[in-house]
């Protein structure tokens, strides 16, 4: 609670500050132009105070917040320097002061929404990433525990060469390899149940083999994508 009045302070400052100078200054006669500026300065604190909204929210939220946050103060910075001057000078008619402005307040939209979608990408790469992560180290994981279940015997080195097979290889993935992960996610998870069941050395080895297989065909695969 203290903490957000706190913020609410900080943020005022600026309006509270700059429209103690603009009404108190001797600035005569407020045309059009300055009006325009007043209205622009204020809209450019207001969407700086926004801009964290826009971020995405991801591992990388901190760096996508500094980025957002640095190109919005930035030009708002470059806004309340152009309003300023424009307050100062007082241009006869309107359009000078309207134009000048719009064109900034264009540039920093563009590039607001430009550097959100890069974000938005990024962040979509980050989901993917982690997916596959998940999704591969539960497959190791599960090779891990068949392992473990086989005990020794020659059934046991051949699930634990297939083990090290599977964790030399890439962890990314590809739609062109998702049949073959969803076949070998089967087989594995086959693998625990042939060993509790005591089922011959053939049929683990078998298993085995398949597994080898389907690992085999899902690197040559991603080696060409």
């Amino acid at each position: 609670m203290k903490n957000g009045i706190l913020w609410l302070i900080l943020k005022a400052l600026f309006p509270v500050l700059f429209n103690a100078v603009f009404f108190l200054a001797d600035i005569q006669p407020k045309n059009a132009s300055v009006w325009i500026s007043y209205v622009f300065v204020h809209s450019a604190y207001v969407l700086l105070l926004l801009t964290p909204r826009f971020t995405v929210r991801s591992r990388s939220a901190a760096l996508f917040g500094t980025t957002l946050g640095g190109l919005g103060l930035f030009f708002f910075l470059a806004e309340l320097a152009l309003g300023s001057v424009l307050i100062a000078v007082r241009p006869e008619g309107w359009r000078t002061a309207f134009f000048l402005q719009l064109v900034l307040s264009v540039f920093h939209i563009a590039a607001l929404t430009s550097t959100m979608l890069a974000d938005q990408h990024t962040a979509g790469g980050e989901t993917v990433r982690e997916a596959e992560l998940r999704t591969f180290k539960g497959l190791l994981y599960e090779m891990r525990r068949a392992v473990d279940e086989a005990g020794e015997g020659e059934e046991a080195r051949l699930l634990r060469r297939t083990y090290d097979l599977m964790a030399s290889s890439p962890v990314r993935s590809h739609p062109s390899v998702l049949d073959i992960e969803r076949d070998l996610e089967a087989a594995i998870r086959a693998l625990p149940r042939v060993g509790a069941s005591g089922e011959n050395r053939e049929d683990i080895a078998r298993r085995a083999e398949e597994i080898q297989r389907l690992i085999r065909e899902r690197n040559h695969l991603l080696k060409r994508t």
